[in-house]
């Protein structure tokens, strides 16, 4: 039987829920045994044998258990993992203790999303300009590529 484990939203009680990919996905009640639990995030993590989210920050902290990950709506980590975005995706891909990434291309995309893409927020004054210099060199490189039109510099 397949393994899943679920937990709520951070604004429900804290639970796990384990049970087969069948009965998560709604094609039949009662086709795995069900079950709860409360504890750390982490704890839960480390006992799964992989994370369905939609877009919870869960995802992100499985992948940095090295836990495979499989996302059903979107997420920035979301090219770390298996994406379901149609019905079967989930069954076609799901293969116990396989990761969409090896170790070291894990370890690269949080690397390069951490140095690439990441922006510090301590610092708020700063943390504007950085988005805004990202937005308008975004936006000069699509203007040349003449996807838009180009606005004035300021």
């Amino acid at each position: 039987m397949r393994q899943a484990r679920l937990r709520r939203r951070r604004q429900a009680p804290s639970a796990l829920r384990i049970g087969s990919g069948r009965a998560l996905s709604g094609r039949g009640a009662g086709l795995g045994a069900h079950h709860c639990a409360s504890g750390s995030i982490h704890a839960i993590i480390a006992r799964a044998a992989a994370v369905c989210v939609v877009n919870s920050g869960v995802g992100a902290e499985a992948l940095l258990h090295e836990k495979p990950v499989y996302v059903f709506g979107r997420a920035d980590y979301m090219g770390a993992c298996f994406v379901c975005a149609t019905a079967g995706d989930f069954d076609r891909q799901f293969q116990p203790g396989r990761s969409a990434l090896s170790r070291e291309e894990l370890h690269r995309f949080w690397y390069l999303l951490r140095e690439s893409y990441a922006v510090d927020l301590s610092n708020r004054n700063e943390a504007k300009k950085e988005i805004t210099r990202r937005v308008d060199d975004h936006l000069r490189q699509v203007a040349a590529q003449g996807a838009i039109e180009r606005r004035p510099e300021r």
